[in-house]
């Protein structure tokens, strides 16, 4: 029986992708996606980061009680 590999199949993203659109210059735009943890454990997020320095993501860490969801918040900043 392997923990993590429940784990790992038990957590989903509201979407696999983001589209911003066209985002003007000094400006910004923000989306979300929903994690649902849908197993009878808690889920620990340490740390959400971009490797794009465009796009900042909130919260930077969770933990999301059982069988909840947790909405994180990615802002794409253009230059």
């Amino acid at each position: 029986y392997n923990l993590s590999q429940e784990l790992y199949s038990s957590f989903f993203s509201s979407s696999s992708s983001l589209n911003f659109g066209n985002v003007n210059i000094g400006t910004n735009k923000q989306d979300s996606v929903t994690i649902s943890n849908n197993v009878t454990l808690s889920l620990s997020i340490s740390s959400v980061v971009s490797s794009n320095s465009q796009f900042t993501i909130s919260p930077t860490n969770a933990t999301i009680p059982a069988t909840s969801t947790q909405k994180f918040y990615i802002t794409f900043y253009p230059m």
